[in-house]
């Protein structure tokens, strides 16, 4: 676990640093490169190569030599047109601008997130294994401390039903059982005594 938490410790600080270092100009700049990037070999190349083509099977059908469309006025006239399509191609390029910065940035954000969540969801899976055990005793001494309570209130019911009620027989049982029940008040004191008085001359001993 220490060797993981240093570990951790080595991931946040590449990714402080990397925060701390990380130029908002720097991201734009590649972004941008990228997409324009893309504009020449796939938008002006094939374009190009379709247009000389074009020329060289429109001159072999009108039965014209195709070296004519290699020529310095040739060269001129394609490089024009590749400019102006790959200018046109650039607007669109600069007005999706925007939305490619913000999604790279979010998407860096994103990976350093998941990076700094790697390391803990490792700790977590060993974390498990080692309470594994302590686990299982914890629920044995818990099955334990039930089936205590359980036996506990199984014999507490057994005596309450056998010793827990005694029918009163002699004036003695009646003097405990009415004291429990009078609770020391003196007018059922008084009552009381006078029920002796006559009990105790039965002789219900």
């Amino acid at each position: 676990m220490t060797a993981l938490a240093g570990q951790q410790e080595g991931v946040l600080n590449t990714l402080l640093n990397r925060r701390l270092n990380a130029d908002p100009n720097a991201l734009l700049k590649d972004i941008g490169n990228t997409a324009f990037g893309f504009i020449d070999p796939n938008v002006v190349s094939p374009l190009a190569k379709f247009d000389v083509n074009y020329d060289v099977l429109s001159r072999r059908a009108k039965g014209l030599n195709p070296a004519a469309v290699d020529s310095t006025a040739e060269r001129l006239r394609n490089a024009r047109i590749a400019s102006g399509r790959y200018y046109d191609t650039a607007k669109q390029a600069y007005g999706v601008l925007p939305q490619l910065y913000n999604e790279a940035f979010g998407q860096g954000l994103s990976n350093d997130a998941a990076a700094a969540g790697y390391v803990p969801q490792i700790a977590g899976a060993y974390e498990n294994v080692a309470n594994r055990p302590w686990n299982a005793i914890n629920q044995r001494i818990s099955s334990s401390g039930n089936a205590s309570d359980a036996a506990g209130k199984a014999i507490q019911g057994v005596l309450a039903a056998t010793q827990g009620y005694k029918q009163p027989k002699n004036w003695a049982d009646k003097v405990g059982a009415a004291s429990e029940s009078l609770s020391g008040s003196v007018g059922d004191i008084a009552g009381l005594a006078g029920s002796l008085g006559g009990g105790g001359g039965g002789g219900g001993m």
